[in-house]
This record gives C-alpha cells, sequence and structure tokens, in this order.
C-alpha cells in the first residue's frame, strides 16, 4: 500500500477490507478527516499507534482478522 495515502488528508471514507493486508501504514493516522474505516477479513494483528490520533466517527472494523 502507497504511503502517499496518509497524505489524502480529506478523505472521509476508507475500505480495506478483503486485502490480506498484515499491516497498515502508520501514515493513515494522518487522515483526520476520514468518518469510516473498515479493514474486515485481512491478516491483522494490530494497528499502528498512530491510529490513535483518528476520530472515525464509526466503528474501525477488524471482524476477521485474527486475534
Amino acid at each position: 500500500m502507497p504511503k502517499e495515502l496518509g497524505k489524502l488528508t480529506a478523505l472521509t471514507g476508507l475500505d480495506l477490507s478483503y486485502n490480506e493486508l498484515t499491516s497498515v501504514p502508520a501514515a493513515l493516522g494522518g487522515l483526520t478527516a476520514l468518518e469510516t474505516l473498515s479493514l474486515d477479513d485481512n491478516k491483522l494483528t494490530g494497528v499502528p499507534k498512530e491510529f490513535g490520533r483518528l476520530k472515525v466517527g464509526r466503528c474501525m472494523l477488524t471482524l476477521g482478522n485474527p486475534r
């Protein structure tokens, strides 16, 4: 996934479901306008600490990821 995605600061929705992702870039934590984020059915075991800056209006979905 390109790091440049983190430069889309006006982005309000992002769906990265069903991509078999094992990680997501910390730069996504800078998407301050993000209202919805979906990470369903990937291979994530966690998210970067930078995601704590997100004020996502809807739940960050992580169903189907390993625990």
